[in-house]
């Protein structure tokens, strides 16, 4: 057998592998294995300024990561995938622990926006970051090259328009297959079938407290469930449907203007 690596790391999770059983506990004494010593810690026992001292490796399920400042190096492993876990249980416990997970491997709590005027909800904007501080809003503040790395990094887009037509970065956002909240303006002013949350704008532009509601519960949405707008827009907005279009418009317009 191979000699211990010769490095002392801390396992962090919710129960304590020398009192408890399952998979992640065996994992856990596992380790004591593979390195010379464990410290087993769990969030009773969470002892930070240890293992800023010793600069101990921290290793816990994915989702623990987030009970570590980000000055502190971790490694996150994902034992299981609660989403999947979640369809069968159905308990309220598998969901909070699958939003969890989420959060810890997308990690985002980035929601851009195009509030450039008083019409796209500039005076809207402070209004959510004071309502939502655990969440950052930011402008899509970027030359157009570097739109598609901005909203990968996002963990949604929210576009809070009085009037407008066809937004075209309501479409860049769909495509990057963001979760999305819209109002009732434009395109979407008639049901579509794509998979975003549409609210009226009289509840965007009325009182704050609508504004709040309506938001926060696509907040809470989001890492919940799957947003996926991307295949409504390649579908009805990709360059294959644009030409398709546009061939109709064309055949119209020389049936009108020559025939």
């Amino acid at each position: 057998m191979a000699a211990p690596i010769p490095r002392t790391v801390a396992h962090y999770a919710l129960h304590d592998p020398r009192h408890a059983t399952g998979g992640v506990e065996a994992f856990a004494r596992d380790l004591r294995a593979i390195f010379e010593d464990v410290v087993f810690m769990t969030p009773a026992s969470r002892d930070e300024a240890r293992v800023a001292r010793e600069r101990l490796p921290v290793v816990c399920d994915n989702h623990w990561v987030r009970d570590w400042p980000a000055r502190i190096p971790v490694i996150g492993l994902q034992h299981g995938v609660s989403l999947v876990k979640l369809r069968a249980t159905r308990r309220r416990v598998d969901l909070d622990l699958a939003f969890r997970q989420w959060l810890a491997s997308r990690g985002s709590r980035l929601v851009l926006h195009d509030a450039r005027d008083p019409h796209k909800g500039s005076g809207l904007v402070p209004v959510l970051r004071d309502a939502f501080p655990a969440w950052r809003f930011e402008g899509l503040d970027c030359s157009p090259a570097e739109v598609p790395d901005r909203l990968r990094a996002a963990a949604a887009f929210v576009h809070l328009s009085a009037y407008e037509g066809n937004s075209l970065v309501c479409q860049e956002a769909m495509a990057m297959d963001l979760p999305c909240l819209f109002t009732d303006v434009g395109l979407f002013r008639d049901p579509i079938e794509a998979d975003v949350v549409c609210i009226p704008k009289r509840v965007a532009f009325g009182p704050r407290g609508g504004l709040v509601d309506a938001v926060g519960g696509f907040l809470a949405s989001v890492g919940r469930r799957r947003f996926r707008p991307r295949a409504w827009s390649l579908e009805h907005a990709g360059r294959e449907a644009s030409a398709a279009a546009w061939r109709r418009v064309l055949a119209e317009f020389d049936a009108l203007a020559w025939g």
